[in-house]
């Protein structure tokens, strides 16, 4: 991975821990291996705590195969609540800080939020910034639970420097919806992607459409992300089932895995679409997954800041997608038609209807020079709002404005 070099050097070394629950396939992964590779020269060392993901979750380590940074694997740190396996986790991770002893402690996720800000508070570490890339405190849980999880992340909001919300919504939920931490220590950073090879894809298109049943007028629909509850794949079937009542030349591709493989694959059985609807497991070339398709859809119940639909707008792909926590902020200049927000670089859905999520695609469908224009201003949006230069450099400001020292030269 190309990471320039931050853009600032400190009198002496500043040290950084990076704590991630896992390196499973997704957002959280990249950012963190990637914030983790850019800040380790220049007088600035990262060390990058890390989980082990589940089998069918997907491994994104091979991120580290070229990377500077140090890593540390903790086997107990995982996903799942297990009060034994995360207080053994908590003890690993107190080891290893007490032994770097980093100047800044840097969570993401909720689980490794928690273990990592605990450990940073009995390990003496005054700084520490978490991300919420998504929060859980809606569609996860029972209102008990989620009770629960809202008074923990209050509670370790306390001690926490600043943290960090990647979209204006997020924002919003944080300070106003749920009361985590006075907007003085919230902080708006949307992410920054490596979109080289998104941006330039369009030469890709035919080599996984080519393996595939899909005709040359076809139109591709793809979704992009785990196969869990939240992100609601059955909502994309059903919406699938739908259109595909009225016509058959579009074909829908589902990359990725997880839980809810085996029941979405019984639920395309059950609607007879099987020929239509296509599962593609894991995809290490997402370039040239979003390339075979000709629009991107999300059916999450609760998001952040997808990386999908910032990928495939990056890819020249229009958008359809419900409005699941900050998705709306990805959407420019949205205007309301029944049901239906449709904005310059795609359609926002507002009620989870089958049917309604089927007239959204089929207006997409219908249209290859709407496609087309919204295609185009997707990418414009995502090329200019989602570069990795400006995160790293938002990153870079927010460490040293808690390290008053590392600013002098």
């Amino acid at each position: 991975m190309n990471t320039p070099a931050p853009r600032h050097r400190p009198p002496r070394e500043v040290r950084i821990a990076h704590v991630v629950a896992r390196l499973n396939i997704g957002g959280p992964a990249i950012y963190t291996v990637m914030l983790a590779n850019h800040f380790n020269r220049r007088n600035y060392r990262s060390l990058l705590i890390a989980g082990r993901p589940l089998a069918h979750e997907g491994d994104m380590g091979y991120l580290l195969e070229s990377a500077p940074a140090d890593i540390e694997v903790v086997p107990t740190l995982s996903r799942e609540i297990s009060p034994w396996r995360d207080l053994r986790s908590l003890g690993r991770v107190i080891s290893i800080l007490r032994r770097f002893r980093p100047h800044i402690v840097h969570t993401n996720t909720a689980k490794a939020g928690t273990i990592g800000r605990i450990a940073a508070l009995a390990s003496g570490v005054r700084n520490t910034v978490h991300t919420f890339h998504g929060h859980i405190f809606a569609h996860y849980f029972g209102r008990l639970k989620t009770h629960a999880f809202v008074s923990l992340e209050r509670a370790l909001a306390h001690g926490t420097s600043k943290i960090i919300a990647v979209t204006a919504q997020q924002v919003h939920d944080l300070v106003d919806k749920y009361r985590i931490a006075p907007a003085s220590k919230v902080v708006a950073v949307p992410y920054g992607l490596e979109l080289s090879a998104f941006l330039n894809c369009e030469s890709r298109r035919d080599a996984l459409r080519s393996q595939l049943p899909v005709g040359r007028g076809d139109t591709v629909v793809g979704i992009a992300g785990r196969l869990y509850p939240i992100k609601a794949h059955d909502f994309f079937i059903l919406s699938a089932a739908s259109l595909l009542e009225r016509r058959r030349d579009v074909h829908f591709i589902i990359v990725g895995d997880g839980d809810e493989r085996a029941h979405l694959e019984r639920l395309v059985r059950e609607k007879g679409v099987g020929s239509n609807v296509h599962f593609l497991g894991w995809q290490k070339d997402m370039a040239g997954a979003y390339a075979a398709m000709d629009v991107v859809a999300l059916t999450s119940l609760n998001e952040g800041s997808p990386f999908s639909l910032i990928e495939g707008m990056a890819s020249g792909k229009p958008a359809v997608s419900t409005p699941a926590g900050g998705v709306p902020d990805l959407f420019v200049e949205p205007r309301r038609e029944g049901g239906l927000r449709i904005a310059r670089n795609g359609i926002l859905v507002d009620r989870r209807e089958p049917a309604l999520f089927a007239d959204a695609l089929e207006r997409l469908v219908d249209n290859r020079q709407l496609r087309r224009e919204m295609g185009k201003a997707a990418r414009e949006f995502a090329g200019s709002h989602f570069r990795r230069e400006r995160l790293l450099a938002d990153m870079e400001d927010l460490y040293l404005s808690l390290l008053p020292w590392a600013k002098s030269r």
